[in-house]
Protein backbone atom coordinates (compact mmCIF):
# COMPACT_ATOMS: atom_id res chain seq x y z
CA UNK A 1 0.00 0.00 0.00
CA UNK A 2 1.54 3.17 -0.98
CA UNK A 3 0.61 5.64 1.85
CA UNK A 4 1.77 8.61 -0.73
CA UNK A 5 -1.36 7.87 -2.63
CA UNK A 6 -3.86 11.13 -3.85
CA UNK A 7 -6.17 8.88 -3.03
CA UNK A 8 -5.50 7.63 0.15
CA UNK A 9 -4.98 11.24 1.01
CA UNK A 10 -8.16 12.34 0.71
CA UNK A 11 -10.01 9.15 2.40
CA UNK A 12 -7.77 8.32 4.92
CA UNK A 13 -9.06 11.14 7.36
CA UNK A 14 -12.74 10.56 7.09
CA UNK A 15 -12.21 6.94 7.03
CA UNK A 16 -9.78 6.99 10.42
CA UNK A 17 -12.77 9.62 11.63
CA UNK A 18 -15.76 7.37 10.68
CA UNK A 19 -14.23 4.36 12.33
CA UNK A 20 -13.46 5.97 15.93
CA UNK A 21 -17.00 7.09 15.43
CA UNK A 22 -18.19 2.96 14.98
CA UNK A 23 -15.65 1.62 17.48
CA UNK A 24 -17.03 3.79 20.25
CA UNK A 25 -20.25 2.87 19.61
CA UNK A 26 -19.80 -0.65 19.79
CA UNK A 27 -18.00 -0.41 23.02
CA UNK A 28 -19.92 2.33 24.36
CA UNK A 29 -22.32 -0.37 26.40
CA UNK A 30 -25.27 1.85 25.89
CA UNK A 31 -24.22 4.12 28.11
CA UNK A 32 -23.52 7.36 26.27
CA UNK A 33 -20.42 8.23 27.46
CA UNK A 34 -17.97 7.04 24.84
CA UNK A 35 -18.72 10.41 23.19
CA UNK A 36 -16.29 11.54 25.90
CA UNK A 37 -13.14 10.50 24.42
CA UNK A 38 -14.79 10.04 20.83
CA UNK A 39 -14.93 13.44 20.21
CA UNK A 40 -11.59 14.90 21.31
CA UNK A 41 -9.82 11.97 19.68
CA UNK A 42 -11.71 12.32 16.40
CA UNK A 43 -11.18 16.20 16.08
CA UNK A 44 -7.43 15.33 16.81
CA UNK A 45 -6.98 12.30 14.86
CA UNK A 46 -8.51 14.19 11.87
CA UNK A 47 -6.55 17.11 12.35
CA UNK A 48 -3.13 15.04 12.24
CA UNK A 49 -3.88 12.89 9.26
CA UNK A 50 -5.00 16.29 7.06
CA UNK A 51 -1.50 17.89 8.10
CA UNK A 52 0.56 14.94 7.47
CA UNK A 53 -1.59 14.44 3.96
CA UNK A 54 -1.40 18.31 3.45
CA UNK A 55 0.80 18.51 0.43
CA UNK A 56 -1.61 16.21 -1.30
CA UNK A 57 -4.35 18.84 -1.56
CA UNK A 58 -5.33 21.03 -3.80
CA UNK A 59 -7.88 23.71 -2.44
CA UNK A 60 -7.96 25.87 -5.52
CA UNK A 61 -8.44 29.42 -5.84
CA UNK A 62 -10.51 31.84 -2.83
CA UNK A 63 -11.67 34.61 -4.86
CA UNK A 64 -13.41 37.34 -2.75
CA UNK A 65 -16.51 37.02 -4.42
CA UNK A 66 -16.94 32.86 -4.09
CA UNK A 67 -15.98 33.93 -0.45
CA UNK A 68 -18.69 36.12 -0.37
CA UNK A 69 -21.38 33.38 -2.07
CA UNK A 70 -19.83 31.06 0.89
CA UNK A 71 -20.71 33.69 3.29
CA UNK A 72 -24.12 34.45 2.43
CA UNK A 73 -25.29 30.62 1.75
CA UNK A 74 -23.72 29.63 4.71
CA UNK A 75 -26.73 30.97 7.04
CA UNK A 76 -28.95 29.72 4.06
CA UNK A 77 -27.70 26.13 4.82
CA UNK A 78 -28.13 26.38 8.28
CA UNK A 79 -31.54 27.37 8.48
CA UNK A 80 -32.96 24.45 6.26
CA UNK A 81 -30.63 22.15 8.78
CA UNK A 82 -32.56 23.20 11.70
CA UNK A 83 -36.17 23.97 10.10
CA UNK A 84 -37.78 20.51 10.51
CA UNK A 85 -36.83 20.59 14.39
CA UNK A 86 -37.75 24.11 14.86
CA UNK A 87 -41.57 23.55 13.39
CA UNK A 88 -41.51 20.68 15.61
CA UNK A 89 -40.96 22.33 19.11
CA UNK A 90 -42.96 25.29 17.35
CA UNK A 91 -46.46 23.06 16.63
CA UNK A 92 -45.66 20.78 19.11
CA UNK A 93 -47.88 17.95 19.00
CA UNK A 94 -47.24 14.45 18.29
CA UNK A 95 -49.23 14.02 15.22
CA UNK A 96 -48.99 17.41 13.86
CA UNK A 97 -48.00 17.02 10.79
CA UNK A 98 -49.92 13.84 10.07
CA UNK A 99 -53.13 15.88 10.87
CA UNK A 100 -52.03 17.99 8.44
CA UNK A 101 -50.86 16.63 5.42
CA UNK A 102 -53.22 13.43 4.85
CA UNK A 103 -50.72 9.86 4.36
CA UNK A 104 -48.12 11.23 6.40
CA UNK A 105 -45.68 8.29 7.89
CA UNK A 106 -43.34 7.20 10.30
CA UNK A 107 -40.72 7.10 7.62
CA UNK A 108 -41.26 10.05 5.97
CA UNK A 109 -41.19 11.83 9.38
CA UNK A 110 -37.67 10.50 9.93
CA UNK A 111 -36.63 11.62 6.50
CA UNK A 112 -37.84 14.83 7.48
CA UNK A 113 -36.29 15.69 10.91
CA UNK A 114 -39.04 16.22 12.28
CA UNK A 115 -37.85 15.41 15.79
CA UNK A 116 -37.24 17.17 18.81
CA UNK A 117 -33.50 17.82 19.76
CA UNK A 118 -33.17 18.16 23.34
CA UNK A 119 -30.73 14.91 24.08
CA UNK A 120 -27.41 15.04 23.39
CA UNK A 121 -23.77 15.81 23.90
CA UNK A 122 -24.04 18.39 27.03
CA UNK A 123 -20.38 19.40 27.90
CA UNK A 124 -21.48 19.15 31.37
CA UNK A 125 -20.81 15.59 31.21
CA UNK A 126 -17.09 16.36 31.36
CA UNK A 127 -17.71 17.02 35.02
CA UNK A 128 -15.36 14.62 37.39
CA UNK A 129 -13.13 13.54 34.47
CA UNK A 130 -9.91 14.57 33.21
CA UNK A 131 -11.18 16.96 30.83
CA UNK A 132 -13.52 20.13 32.14
CA UNK A 133 -16.33 21.03 31.26
CA UNK A 134 -15.11 24.17 29.11
CA UNK A 135 -12.28 22.06 27.17
CA UNK A 136 -14.74 19.57 26.45
CA UNK A 137 -16.74 22.12 24.75
CA UNK A 138 -13.42 23.89 23.09
CA UNK A 139 -12.29 20.08 21.76
CA UNK A 140 -16.60 19.49 20.57
CA UNK A 141 -16.18 22.94 18.57
CA UNK A 142 -12.69 22.54 17.20
CA UNK A 143 -14.61 19.21 15.65
CA UNK A 144 -17.13 20.82 14.19
CA UNK A 145 -15.56 23.13 12.61
CA UNK A 146 -12.01 22.26 11.52
CA UNK A 147 -11.87 19.08 11.84
CA UNK A 148 -15.45 17.59 10.02
CA UNK A 149 -15.31 20.64 7.21
CA UNK A 150 -11.96 19.46 6.54
CA UNK A 151 -11.74 15.08 6.83
CA UNK A 152 -15.17 15.60 4.99
CA UNK A 153 -14.72 18.20 2.00
CA UNK A 154 -11.39 16.69 1.17
CA UNK A 155 -12.98 13.05 0.89
CA UNK A 156 -16.52 14.09 -0.61
CA UNK A 157 -15.87 16.75 -2.82
CA UNK A 158 -11.82 16.61 -3.15
CA UNK A 159 -11.81 12.67 -4.35
CA UNK A 160 -15.37 11.44 -4.64
CA UNK A 161 -17.12 14.40 -6.74
CA UNK A 162 -14.10 14.12 -8.88
CA UNK A 163 -13.77 10.55 -9.38
CA UNK A 164 -17.40 10.17 -10.39
CA UNK A 165 -17.06 12.83 -12.72
CA UNK A 166 -15.16 10.18 -15.24
CA UNK A 167 -13.99 7.06 -13.21
CA UNK A 168 -11.67 5.83 -15.72
CA UNK A 169 -9.65 8.43 -15.28
CA UNK A 170 -7.29 9.01 -12.05
CA UNK A 171 -9.55 11.71 -10.36
CA UNK A 172 -6.42 14.19 -9.81
CA UNK A 173 -6.66 14.31 -13.79
CA UNK A 174 -10.51 15.13 -13.60
CA UNK A 175 -10.95 19.39 -12.48
CA UNK A 176 -12.50 20.02 -9.57
CA UNK A 177 -16.14 21.07 -9.62
CA UNK A 178 -17.34 20.39 -13.18
CA UNK A 179 -21.23 19.90 -13.52
CA UNK A 180 -22.98 16.72 -14.10
CA UNK A 181 -26.07 15.15 -12.53
CA UNK A 182 -24.40 12.03 -11.89
CA UNK A 183 -22.02 12.96 -9.57
CA UNK A 184 -24.43 15.26 -7.86
CA UNK A 185 -26.58 12.71 -6.45
CA UNK A 186 -24.11 9.95 -6.14
CA UNK A 187 -22.17 12.79 -3.68
CA UNK A 188 -24.98 14.03 -1.97
CA UNK A 189 -26.64 10.52 -0.96
CA UNK A 190 -23.56 9.50 0.22
CA UNK A 191 -23.59 12.52 2.80
CA UNK A 192 -26.94 11.98 3.31
CA UNK A 193 -26.10 8.67 4.40
CA UNK A 194 -22.91 9.09 6.77
CA UNK A 195 -25.45 11.07 8.77
CA UNK A 196 -28.69 10.28 11.57
CA UNK A 197 -31.69 9.73 10.11
CA UNK A 198 -33.20 13.05 12.13
CA UNK A 199 -30.30 14.71 10.00
CA UNK A 200 -31.27 13.75 6.41
CA UNK A 201 -33.45 16.19 5.12
CA UNK A 202 -30.52 19.00 6.51
CA UNK A 203 -28.08 17.03 4.70
CA UNK A 204 -29.74 16.75 1.59
CA UNK A 205 -30.03 20.64 1.76
CA UNK A 206 -26.76 21.08 2.54
CA UNK A 207 -25.14 18.49 0.27
CA UNK A 208 -27.43 20.39 -3.09
CA UNK A 209 -25.96 23.73 -1.81
CA UNK A 210 -22.32 22.96 -1.20
CA UNK A 211 -22.07 21.05 -4.27
CA UNK A 212 -23.72 24.42 -6.04
CA UNK A 213 -20.58 26.00 -4.52
CA UNK A 214 -18.21 23.78 -5.31
CA UNK A 215 -19.80 24.18 -9.17
CA UNK A 216 -19.77 28.08 -8.93
CA UNK A 217 -16.50 28.75 -7.58
CA UNK A 218 -14.23 25.39 -8.65
CA UNK A 219 -12.73 25.80 -4.99
CA UNK A 220 -12.26 22.68 -2.70
CA UNK A 221 -11.30 25.61 0.20
CA UNK A 222 -14.53 27.63 -0.31
CA UNK A 223 -16.08 24.65 0.14
CA UNK A 224 -14.21 23.85 3.27
CA UNK A 225 -14.96 27.77 4.77
CA UNK A 226 -18.98 27.13 4.35
CA UNK A 227 -19.04 23.91 6.00
CA UNK A 228 -16.97 25.63 8.83
CA UNK A 229 -19.23 28.25 8.70
CA UNK A 230 -22.62 26.39 8.55
CA UNK A 231 -21.33 24.10 11.67
CA UNK A 232 -20.64 27.62 13.81
CA UNK A 233 -23.90 28.51 13.10
CA UNK A 234 -25.04 25.31 14.22
CA UNK A 235 -22.83 25.09 17.24
CA UNK A 236 -23.74 28.59 18.27
CA UNK A 237 -27.50 27.75 18.07
CA UNK A 238 -26.67 24.86 20.21
CA UNK A 239 -25.38 26.49 23.11
CA UNK A 240 -28.21 29.39 22.56
CA UNK A 241 -31.20 27.16 22.32
CA UNK A 242 -29.35 23.94 24.75
CA UNK A 243 -30.31 21.34 21.55
CA UNK A 244 -27.75 19.08 22.37
CA UNK A 245 -29.13 16.55 20.23
CA UNK A 246 -27.78 18.63 17.04
CA UNK A 247 -24.64 18.01 17.71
Amino acid sequence: MDWRSPGLAHVVPLASFLAIGTLGGFLDGGTGRSVLWIYPLQAVLGLSLVAIFWRGYDFGPVRPGGLLLAVLMAPVAFVLWIAPSWLQARFGAPGWMENRVPGMGQSIRVFLGLTERWEGFNPAAYEGTLLSPMAGLAFRFLRLAVTVPLVEEICWRGYVMRLLDDPDRPFSENPFGRHRWRTCLLVTALVVLVHPSADWFGALCFGLIVYFLAVKTKSLGLCVVFHALVNLWLGGYVLATRQWGYW
